[in-house]
């Protein structure tokens, strides 16, 4: 059963600060005055920093990291975004489905790259 919305669980009035933003225009009018904080509903949302969209409920935009900040875009994290150089080396066969942006940057594994000989 969905909760009542209230100003104590309003999204915009708990969670002023989120690192995105619900965004209206591909979110059918919604915005962060008009959802709770825990709701479990996937909402699109464009990351603040770089002009990511991405989905992802309420409840999961909100949860704090160990050191109390906010969980970043999950684009933002990635190889792929964090480190376009090393991810323009990613060898398209042999890293089965995984491609540079399902890979979080600065996590440990092992991928094959192509090297480019200059």
């Amino acid at each position: 059963m969905p909760r009542k919305l209230t100003d104590k669980n309003r999204l915009s009035t708990n969670h002023p600060n989120l690192p995105a933003y619900i965004d209206p225009e591909l979110n059918d009018g919604l915005t962060a005055d008009r959802v709770t904080s825990r709701s479990n509903k996937a909402l699109v949302w464009t990351c603040r920093a770089a002009g990511h969209i991405f989905s992802k409920s309420p409840n999961e935009a909100t949860r704090k990291r160990r050191n109390g900040t906010y969980q970043r875009c999950p684009m933002c994290v990635t190889l792929a975004f964090h480190s376009p150089d090393i991810a323009a080396e990613w060898h398209p066969a042999k890293n089965g489905n995984f491609t540079p942006t399902d890979v979080t940057y600065g996590k440990r594994g092992e991928a094959m790259v192509e090297m480019q000989h200059t």
